[in-house]
């Protein structure tokens, strides 16, 4: 009995071994390995949890700058355009040749002219407004011109495009002879 209880004491002293041997190597290797992925998985989430405050600060000033540009259109449309008065044309002309430098576009000739009589008085409320068609030969590639006629669009005076022809320059491709005929109303 006594060869027994040794030999019961060696296998409860080997059982005892091998278990402080497997909980020292699951607390250093795999408990390791566990806080390693519990460490990048938080700062994973931490990353993210700052891109989502960052998205939703974007989100809010980008719907901020989406009603302001509303408003902005709203005031656009509400802005009346201004009818010159016959004495005018001259500022008119001028206002044209300025929108024109800045969009290097080239006025090779300018010919204003008013309507024949039956078309020429129009009733605007009170006012009579007689129309004064003005006929610009221009030269310059397509995209001055398209900034040129947005910068005639957005002019505080009424002008409208009546008639236009878009020939390309032989010499120049890259530049093309356009005759617009712009259509605007002036005060008698």
């Amino acid at each position: 009995m006594v060869n027994l209880l040794k030999l019961d004491k060696k296998k409860a002293i080997l059982i005892i071994f091998a278990s402080l041997v497997i909980i020292y190597i699951d607390s250093s290797l795999i408990i390791k390995m566990q806080r390693k992925g519990i460490k990048t998985v938080q700062e994973k989430v931490t990353k993210l949890k700052q891109e989502i405050v960052t998205l939703n600060k974007d989100l809010a000033a980008m719907y901020d700058l989406e009603s302001k540009q509303v408003d902005i259109k709203s005031e656009t449309v509400l802005r009346a355009k201004k009818i010159i008065s016959e004495g005018g044309i001259p500022l008119l002309l001028e206002d044209i040749s300025n929108i024109a430098n800045k969009r290097n576009v080239k006025i090779m000739q300018v010919n204003p002219s008013k309507e024949s009589k039956a078309k020429e008085e129009v009733s605007f409320g009170k006012e009579k407004l007689k129309s004064v068609v003005i006929t610009l030969d221009l030269m310059c590639d397509y995209h001055g011109f398209g900034g040129f006629i947005n910068d005639l669009d957005n002019a505080e005076q009424f002008m409208a495009i009546q008639e236009m022809k878009i020939v390309p320059n032989p010499k120049d491709y890259f530049q093309q002879r356009v005759i617009l005929v712009l259509k605007t109303y002036v005060k008698k």
